[in-house]
């Protein structure tokens, strides 16, 4: 999901932009999780989120065709 829209956005480049771009750095949550930090899935997180805020009120609730449609469009555009 985020992979897509990440390298997209790694093409983008400045207009004043000189020479190749630098060799990137490469971050690791390593050392967090060595010391007992979990991290929550991207997928479960959006889905908790999305649920908290249904319990609040903040967002009504979709019904199962509903959701298949707004599914099936996101899958067409992926492609």
């Amino acid at each position: 999901m985020l992979t897509h829209l990440a390298s997209s956005l790694a093409r983008i480049r400045c207009k004043d932009e000189v020479g190749p771009p630098k060799k990137g750095y490469k971050f690791t949550n390593q050392p967090l999780k060595d010391l007992g930090m979990k991290f929550t899935p991207l997928r479960e997180y959006l889905y908790e989120a999305v649920k908290s805020l249904q319990e609040k009120g903040f967002i009504q609730k979709a019904t199962d065709t509903k959701v298949q449609n707004i599914y099936q469009q996101y899958c067409m555009h992926r492609v």
